[in-house]
């Protein structure tokens, strides 16, 4: 069977878990295309550090805590310092060299550790739930679009 390929990040929830089932079943063309943007971080970061906007132009390390925090934009694919221009993937499949991640597996964003992702979701009322993307290898993560979900 003939399936299309995902040219774009899913928009709702109901296209989050097509791209979910069709990622785990295997049948989804995977893309090569990605999407970079340079901002100034205002927290260091290093590669694979997830991030949210924390005004206009700045964007420094994500957490699920809270709404306002957890509001991805994506993830950093340079190592800057506090202030300086960081490289930003925010769609596509982003290489993070030397993550060990497990096939098929989704990944949410740390509610404990900002920046991080863990493979277990919030349960904790007022955190926020944030599936950030799905593991394609041991090194890539097809990153997904996904708002937070209050707990």
């Amino acid at each position: 069977m003939s399936t299309q390929p995902i040219t774009s990040a899913p928009k709702t929830p109901a296209h989050n878990k097509i791209v979910i089932d069709r990622l785990k079943k295997r049948t989804v063309e995977l893309q090569d295309s990605v999407f970079l943007t340079d901002v100034v971080a205002t927290a260091t970061l290093a590669v694979g550090d997830v991030v949210y906007a924390d005004s206009a132009t700045n964007v420094t390390k994500a957490i699920a805590t809270g709404l306002p925090t957890s509001r991805v934009v994506g993830i950093s694919t340079t190592v800057v310092a506090a202030g300086s221009l960081a490289r930003i993937q925010t769609e596509g499949i982003i290489t993070i060299p030397g993550a060990s991640f497990t096939f098929n597996s989704v990944y949410y964003l740390s509610q404990s550790t900002a920046g991080l992702l863990t493979l277990t979701a919030p349960t904790t009322v007022g955190q926020t739930v944030v599936p950030v993307g799905i593991a394609v290898s041991a090194t890539q993560l097809k990153l997904l679009s996904v708002p937070p979900i209050l707990l």
